[in-house]
């Protein structure tokens, strides 16, 4: 495996890097002294463990040593977000992860904002997150960006301020990014936080290219999604 240098590779090369050498389930269960009935593998590198069973066998053995991995911390975000509820200590717990140092828990707490505000959180309740997800704007992965733009569509209380921060990813160099910047403006425009006329102005400005063979162009349909809003709302105001 080539050395995995965090301060020299992006997140995805290292992914891609790691993914060569990948152990199966199967030999990830025998290193880690899984027994092969207590495994059910789905496919060669995914599985479910039958944890009762296992916990059983070694009910008699000294306690382990505890390791947080990332994705515990992810999951655990994301479930945040499905709680629904905007708590002191789900806020807290939502602003430590937009600094999480794994690229995928930041995305997840952008994520869980977005998703609180949908389920009715109070604006308010919610404010102490919108700094750090402006920051997120400028992550060096582009899944955290592309979260914390929606997330801002989402919370945002004073559109203009919300397009101000948005306007640093028009021209993204991951299309995905600004698919992301037209789902906020919509969600502004929806929320009655962003005028019309305003968000038709921003929209013309987002570069609308992207990369890649597909059956469909997201980025395009992110575009005339904002555009219905837009016109929704000029027909709202005849």
């Amino acid at each position: 495996m080539p050395k995995l240098d965090p301060t020299k590779m992006e997140d995805w090369q290292i992914a891609e890097a790691a993914e060569q050498d990948m152990m199966t389930v199967d030999e990830l269960a025998e290193k880690a002294g899984v027994r092969k009935m207590e495994l059910y593998p789905y496919g060669h590198y995914v599985g479910k463990l039958d944890y009762m069973s296992i916990l059983e066998r070694l009910k008699d053995k000294p306690d382990g040593k505890y390791v947080e991995v990332p994705i515990v911390r992810r999951d655990a975000l994301v479930g945040l977000g499905g709680l629904g509820e905007a708590s002191d200590e789900a806020i807290t717990a939502l602003a430590a992860g937009l600094q999480d140092p794994y690229f995928e828990a930041r995305a997840a707490a952008a994520s869980a904002a977005a998703a609180l505000a949908r389920a009715g959180a109070e604006p308010a309740a919610l404010e102490p997150l919108r700094p750090e997800l402006s920051a997120r704007l400028a992550d060096r992965a582009f899944e955290p960006r592309a979260a914390a733009a929606r997330a801002l569509g989402e919370i945002g209380a004073e559109g203009d301020t919300v397009v101000a921060a948005l306007q640093r990813l028009y021209f993204d160099k991951v299309w995905k990014v600004r698919l992301a910047v037209f789902d906020a403006l919509a969600r502004l425009v929806d929320r009655d936080v962003l005028s019309a006329e305003r968000a038709r102005e921003e929209m013309g400005r987002v570069l609308i290219t992207s990369t890649g063979y597909v059956t469909e162009y997201p980025l395009k349909n992110a575009y005339n999604r904002l555009h219905h809003a837009v016109e929704q709302k000029d027909g709202e105001g005849e």
